[in-house]
């Protein structure tokens, strides 16, 4: 008996071959996005919980609170690690880091430049809190001395091939440093480092550091409220003492090590962030995918087993009763619900490797971890085929067999009614999902083309400036200026994009305790004039007056000093200064960030990056010759450069691939309704061959017989159109008032 149903259902399968390889071939794509979903998820979900008692590492922050400063950050006070350890029972160990120059550091070996190279400074206790495994060294010894490093396996590799790397010589900040270990790479954290120096490998490096150090400690045990309490009170009272001129009140948020990915709101990570957003998308559209490949599978199958009649009606002549042939109807779903998920399979495979390369991860299908996926979904395989069977296998199985021989037929109003449904849900979502695709499409052009505030176009940077090219920098500007294709040259610690210094800004007649959350930029001059950042009240810096104590205050600082004509004002920063001018807004962020007050300063004369202002014209020579004075001043620098405009529309490059990832997701679900409704309609027009013919011999055209086919899916298809622009209109702006609002 097993082996006739087999036979039938191989029959049935290769009979009907347009049907069926619609029916398997949808389900196996839906199968293989929610396959490449759940790995995504299943990843970002991951991150930190590597570590040995991840659970009990936690990060403690500062927040320092006024009338006028509310700021909590993650990272806190240098002295706050070794008081935490020696205070408190409940703690086991603790350590600190600084990511050094936003993670864009230059390493020198045997004369060659290694640049970008992403560098935290740490301490020695690292290993008794974090499990990072050391493949070669002393883990004993792990950055007790100054003089030594640790680097990762692909940094040693990279910098000395096959080479051994312990005992060779790095130099990092004009310093000489010995690689004393190698780690492993770490993977799925929000550690992002290639090497690890130890905090006195400079030795003025701890004096400057104020609210800089980003500490975490091991707990015992998982933390209780009263711990957590204690812990606080320590933290606080070291911070309040430091900041006790600006604020009475003071704050240590903690946070557990595993909430860090994804649900950290403070900024300024030492490694990437993870997304609910993008999760929540992702799973999302898979589970679209997922669900339109169901109803199309449901859809087909129905028709399928309606066309089945005949066979059902000799096998209950011959004895088949009602549960024989809901077995069979249920088994032959399940065998094709099986065989497209292992076409899934091998289609996931292809859409890992394409997520990977465009999302950077290293998902995949076959790790050892991953063996319970399978088995997770061959039972989702065998529950989509017995849900998408019942339906089917009961109708068929009511049958009666005299009418059947007979060749009468009771129409099923329900069938008719399920498949109207099904299609309903299925083209309303591929319709929202169209829709929303424009929506989302704009505003990324939006974002892109938002107006900045500064002129990004033809502003060249070339960073990691030396001490020779510090001291030389006015020589270097005279040269640079008097070069016909070169309007404007200026430097400064930042720019848009990057970190700045966070200080605070009151006036002098002020109480500290109303003191400003303010970023900071050192600049010098001609900088608002090079970004091409126009001043809206007063003068920019003149190298012709003495501006030590000069600051450039932008329009929202400006509102919330709350002083209608700022310029003159005397006010307290991290020092004693005089606002001379109003800068006009200008986004140093993600243009998706609010803008927040800023001040540029001009008594240093310590910066990062030199800007240069070029015409359009000539680029390629004119980069030439800023390399050629640049080299003149000093020969060893590491020469390199960036466009502005460029780098930022890197910051949307998460956002264009998401963006791609969506038009894919859309373009799939979009073309499964199509075949789905394709292989219905020619099902339904195969029933209807004899109408076809009566009505064409009554002289019925062409046109005619195809508008009366046609015209019950076009009232479904207007009818999912009523519902999904409402529907999408309401979800994207809500999405849209997110993105306004500085939420995502």
């Amino acid at each position: 008996m097993i082996r006739s149903y087999f036979k039938v259902f191989f029959r049935n399968t290769i009979r009907n071959p347009f049907n069926s390889a619609i029916n398997i071939f949808g389900l196996a794509v839906g199968l293989a996005c929610s396959i490449v979903a759940f790995l995504y998820i299943l990843n970002e979900t991951s991150y930190n919980k590597g570590f040995d008692n991840h659970d009990k590492i936690y990060r403690i922050g500062a927040g320092i609170q006024s009338e006028m400063l509310n700021d909590s950050m993650p990272q806190t006070l240098y002295e706050v690690a070794p008081a935490l350890l020696e205070q408190i029972p409940e703690i086991e160990s603790s350590t600190r880091f600084v990511n050094w120059y936003y993670g864009n550091s230059l390493l020198k070996v045997n004369n060659e430049f290694y640049p970008k190279i992403k560098v935290l400074i740490t301490d020695s206790m690292l290993l008794k809190v974090f499990s990072f495994k050391i493949i070669k060294g002393d883990p004993t010894t792990f950055l007790k001395s100054p003089n030594q490093i640790a680097i990762t396996e692909s940094l040693a590799k990279k910098i000395f091939k096959n080479k051994e790397a312990i005992h060779k010589i790095i130099q990092f900040e004009n310093v000489d440093l010995e690689v004393a270990w190698i780690m492993e790479d770490p993977k799925n954290t929000t550690f992002n480092f290639q090497m690890l120096a130890n905090f006195e490998f400079t030795k003025p490096f701890i004096e400057y550091l104020r609210l800089d150090v980003v500490t975490y400690f091991r707990t015992k045990d998982c933390l209780t409220k009263e711990s957590e309490s204690k812990i606080r009170k320590v933290s606080d009272k070291i911070i309040l003492e430091s900041f006790k001129d600006w604020t009475n009140k003071v704050n240590s948020p903690i946070q557990p090590l595993k909430d860090l990915y994804l649900r950290s709101n403070l900024g300024y990570e030492l490694g990437g962030v993870g997304s609910l957003r993008t999760i929540f998308i992702f799973g999302l559209l898979a589970g679209i995918i997922l669900l339109i490949a169901v109803i199309n599978y449901v859809n087909l199958l129905t028709s399928r087993s309606e066309q089945r009649n005949k066979e059902v009606g000799i096998r209950k002549v011959v004895g088949a009763d009602k549960l024989k042939l809901k077995k069979q109807f249920l088994g032959e779903s399940t065998l094709l619900s099986i065989f497209a998920l292992l076409i899934g399979f091998v289609l996931a495979e292809f859409l890992i490797y394409i997520v990977n390369s465009k999302l950077n991860m290293e998902l995949s299908l076959f790790h050892q971890g991953n063996i319970v996926i399978f088995f997770f979904y061959i039972l989702a395989a065998i529950f989509i085929g017995v849900i998408s069977g019942i339906y089917p296998a009961f109708v068929m199985a009511r049958y009666s067999p005299i009418k059947v021989i007979k060749g009468i037929f009771d129409a099923d109003g329900n069938s008719n009614f399920l498949k109207i449904l099904l299609v309903i849900i299925q083209f309303s979502i591929s319709t929202f999902l169209l829709i929303s695709i424009f929506i989302f499409n704009s505003q990324i052009k939006y974002l892109k083309s938002k107006e900045l505030g500064f002129d990004a176009k033809n502003l060249v940077v070339f960073s990691e400036c030396t001490n020779k090219i510090q001291s030389s920098y006015q020589s270097i500007r005279n040269d640079l200026i008097s070069y016909r294709h070169i309007k404007n040259v200026a430097a400064s610690q930042s720019i848009p994009g990057w970190g700045r210094s966070g200080q605070s800004i009151r006036k002098t007649t002020d109480d500290s305790k109303l003191a400003i959350a303010c970023a900071e930029n050192r600049v010098q001059d001609f900088y608002p004039e090079t970004m091409g950042i126009n001043i809206i009240m007063g003068r920019s810096f003149d190298p012709n007056l003495n501006d030590n104590k000069s600051i450039i205050i932008n329009e929202t600082a400006a509102k919330l000093l709350g002083v209608e004509n700022p310029i003159g004002l005397e006010v307290i920063t991290n020092r004693e200064s005089v606002v001379i001018g109003v800068a006009k807004d200008y986004h140093f962020d993600a243009t998706t960030e609010k803008i927040q007050p800023l001040y540029l300063s001009n008594y240093v004369d310590w910066f990062y990056n030199i800007e240069v202002r070029i015409d359009p014209e000539d680029k390629l020579n004119t980069i030439k010759y800023i390399k050629e004075v640049i080299m003149k001043y000093d020969p060893d620098y590491y020469w390199n450069y960036i466009f502005i405009d460029d780098m930022l529309m890197n910051q949307y490059k998460l956002e264009d691939n998401l963006f791609t990832m969506i038009i894919w997701g859309t373009a799939i679900a979009l073309i499964l309704s199509v075949l789905g409704l394709f292989a219905l309609t020619s099902n339904t027009v195969s029933k209807r061959f004899k109408e076809i013919g009566i009505r064409k011999a009554f002289g019925a055209g062409v046109n005619n017989i195809i508008l009366k086919l046609n015209r019950d899916i076009m009232r479904w298809v207007i009818f999912t159109n009523i519902i999904a622009w409402p529907v999408a209109y309401f979800v994207m702006s809500n999405w849209l008032q997110i993105i306004l609002t500085g939420l995502i």
